[in-house]
């Protein structure tokens, strides 16, 4: 799976999905990730959401700006939104 880059809208955080499951009760897909820290490598918790919650408007895609960077002049570089994720 590509390591794409999301910046979560209410906190502005920066995410990377690291894998995608089924939740074992009702088998809904689930996106697997973690914050990105300073060094544009993923920390802490590993966070599970549906992937249709994911892709409700709460997280926004961004693009790497060259090898290892997730911003540009201090700041996220906005992309497109990927729906390489929809499963509908």
């Amino acid at each position: 799976m590509d390591k794409t880059i999301w910046l979560h809208v209410k906190t502005q955080g920066l995410y990377v999905i690291l894998d995608i499951g089924l939740r074992e009760s009702d088998l809904e897909p689930m996106f697997e990730y973690k914050r990105l820290g300073e060094d544009n490598q993923p920390v802490g918790i590993k966070f599970h959401r549906p992937v249709r919650e994911f892709l409700d408007g709460r997280f926004t895609q961004y693009q790497v700006d060259g090898v290892g960077g997730a911003v540009k002049d201090g700041k996220p570089a906005k992309g497109h939104v990927d729906h390489r994720y929809d499963l509908e």
